[in-house]
């Protein structure tokens, strides 16, 4: 199963807008590339139109309805991934994005080890080094936004930059990622200027409460990423002999 999301109550976190509601465009890349793979999928969103839904659902992609969260939509949704992955189970999943995401060939062929979980990893791009501590962005957020994290952020700064925009495994392993990042979220408890100011740098913590939670004890030695499950991020990589491209 296949998972991503399409809200548009509040702002896009990173581009800073209002996403459209009932737009194609957007969900193109990951709904063409899945109905041409034939996989199984849904889309979590909070107010796509009836007439989309009956145009664009198959007998294998689901568009399920949830309430406007609480936060910005990158954080709500690992909260109603977590909701619908308690009530429903399916043995193997993954969450990707949505605008900026292909899925390039059938994922679980390789996303097949019942201990791992699986999540894609930045190598570096428009920064000094693929490393926490010395990518610019992961720094404004860990000062801003998810500060309460900061003693977290001095404990794996060394490490390498993972990206919550792939990030899958068997049922394991994704609902105690998702138990996680659920409780991680609330504890963190960003504001409502957070979720609505156009002036705050960063605004989404799940980037960040990524990286803290896959270094944690139980994850240690259980993190796959990389070649051949996701292309080079941001280095315009169009490589078919991977699984999904995510930018």
């Amino acid at each position: 199963m296949i998972c991503t999301s399409y809200f548009t109550y509040g702002l896009d976190p990173q581009r800073k807008i209002q996403v459209a509601n009932d737009s194609y465009k957007y969900l193109k890349p990951w709904y063409d590339s899945m109905l041409s793979l034939g996989l199984e999928g849904r889309v979590f969103h909070d107010s796509l139109s009836s007439y989309f839904i009956s145009k664009y659902e198959t007998d294998k992609i689901k568009f399920v309805k949830v309430p406007p969260g609480k936060y910005c939509a990158c954080d709500y949704r690992w909260q109603a991934y977590a909701k619908w992955v308690n009530e429903n189970k399916p043995d193997w999943l993954l969450f990707t994005d949505c605008c900026d995401v292909v899925i390039v060939q059938d994922p679980f062929k390789f996303i097949r080890d019942p201990d791992k979980l699986y999540v894609g990893v930045e190598d570096g791009a428009g920064h000094p080094s693929n490393k926490i501590g010395e990518n610019r962005w992961m720094g404004k957020l860990f000062a801003g936004a998810a500060k309460k994290l900061s003693a977290s952020y001095q404990a794996i700064k060394n490490e390498d930059v993972l990206n919550c925009g792939i990030v899958g495994g068997h049922l394991s392993q994704a609902s105690r990622f998702l138990e996680l990042m659920d409780a991680m979220v609330n504890d963190v408890d960003p504001t409502e200027d957070y979720l609505n100011s156009v002036k705050a740098q960063v605004r989404t913590i799940d980037m960040a409460c990524t990286n803290v939670i896959c270094r944690n004890e139980y994850f240690k030695g259980r993190i796959v990423s990389g070649y051949p499950l996701h292309n080079k991020y941001k280095r315009n990589d169009v490589a078919m002999d991977v699984y999904v491209r995510h930018k």
